[in-house]
């Protein structure tokens, strides 16, 4: 579902390992800041229908050709860098494109590669070092693609989605630094939605032609100011990894949620080294997300030695820095949680072989009121031991089937 929308340790075995330490250092991604003049060439969006091909190909670089203005298999023809076929290399190019407010302009989108339905998945699809700004709705859009990579990019000032992946197969998104995304489409109720990167498919639910995505990697990428939504996102998918990154000003840090009334269960999920920074969207919304549905628990997630700082609903009592639901077996370990609201760390409804171990909570509000951990009811099942805070308690229901050993709270 376009709601624009690594592996794992089994639980048993992260108990074996035992407590993690309370250290969360995630390094800084490496990604090259903005620049007007690093580039070979330099494309304005406009012109029509003309064909480009790299002009610094070579034997160890396949170009294919470019397509800057023309149809594109996408929800409008206003792509500008349609590509349909295998084993194409786009690098150290600029591309300017015509939008150059904060809007959204459906199907204004600067690469858009897409495997045809009924044949292989495109493969060997190599986007780097390209600077992308002022497209109303995508900068990198990937649908049905697989084994390719897009890292190193710099790309800002889009109207919906900075880098999307549907249907994808192994694919590595990484390095890149996207800035200021969105507003993005707004629903009645005025929520807007607006992507950094994300994993997801067309359709409401996957279907054969539109599978979830799978073996996906977002790592070391600076992803900045998307007030109204998400900086790092799945949706349903199997073996997604979002790794080291940095996300500073989004209104939700990361997201992995499967749809509701889906086919399967997302799983394998891993979200681990990230440092999230809520900013101006401080208190507002979660820091981690994890969410599966009522009939399709997210199964052999972990959630790991992230810093989140600023995250958190003030005001909604069920509600956490890191907000975990309709999952297991998953695990929630040596995180550094900052400046949370209402909880550091809450389990909501329906959690099953939950571990809750080694996370350092600190600075919470409102004052009196504020935990560390807290459990939403009995439907979650596990164990909270080896967590500190400063001050800041445990919140179990009446009736609860979480075990609780030594916590230094």
């Amino acid at each position: 579902m376009l709601k624009l929308p690594l592996l794992c340790l089994p639980i048993a075995l992260l108990f074996l390992i035992g407590v993690p330490s309370f250290k969360s250092e995630p390094g800084a991604p490496s990604v090259r800041p903005f620049s007007a003049n690093l580039t070979e060439s330099v494309f304005a969006a406009g012109g029509g229908g003309s064909t480009w091909t790299t002009a610094s190909c070579s034997a160890s670089k396949i170009c294919g050709d470019l397509i800057l203005k023309g149809p594109s298999p996408w929800a409008d023809p206003r792509a500008f860098g349609a590509i349909a076929s295998s084993d194409v290399t786009i690098s150290k190019l600029t591309f300017l494109g015509p939008t150059s407010t904060d809007t959204y302009v459906s199907g204004e989108t600067c690469i858009y590669a897409s495997g045809p339905y009924g044949a292989d998945f495109l493969r060997n699809i190599r986007l780097s070092d390209l600077e992308i700004s002022n497209y109303g709705d995508g900068g990198i859009v990937l649908h049905r693609v697989a084994e390719s990579f897009v890292s190193e990019n710099r790309i800002r000032r889009i109207g919906h989605q900075g880098t999307g992946c549907l249907s994808c197969d192994n694919v590595i998104v990484s390095k890149n630094h996207i800035s200021t995304v969105g507003p993005g489409p707004c629903d009645a109720n005025g929520v807007c939605n607006a992507y950094g990167v994300y994993f997801s498919h067309l359709e409401q639910h996957p279907t054969s032609n539109n599978p979830a995505s799978q073996s996906c990697i977002a790592d070391s990428n600076l992803v900045e100011n998307i007030p109204t939504w998400e900086g790092l996102d799945a949706h349903d998918g199997n073996l997604i990894t979002f790794s080291n990154n940095i996300v500073k000003g989004c209104r939700i840090g990361i997201h992995a949620g499967g749809v509701y009334g889906g086919p399967e269960a997302m799983k394998n999920i891993v979200i681990t080294g990230n440092n999230l920074s809520a900013g101006a969207a401080s208190h507002n919304h979660y820091g981690i997300v994890v969410s599966g549905t009522p009939t399709h628990y997210a199964t052999n997630v972990v959630v790991a030695n992230n810093v989140v700082n600023g995250y958190g609903v003030l005001g909604d009592t069920e509600s956490g820095a890191i907000q975990v639901q309709y999952s297991g077996p998953v695990s929630v370990t040596g995180n550094v949680i900052q400046d949370f609201a209402q909880a550091g760390i809450h389990f909501n409804v329906f959690n099953t072989n939950m571990l809750c171990s080694g996370n350092m909570i600190s600075s919470g509000i409102p004052a009196g009121s504020a935990k560390a951990i807290s459990v939403r009811d009995a439907t979650t099942y596990g164990f909270i031991i080896g967590n500190r805070s400063n001050g800041f308690g445990l919140a179990l229901p009446i009736v609860s089937n979480v075990k609780v050993g030594d916590n230094d709270f």
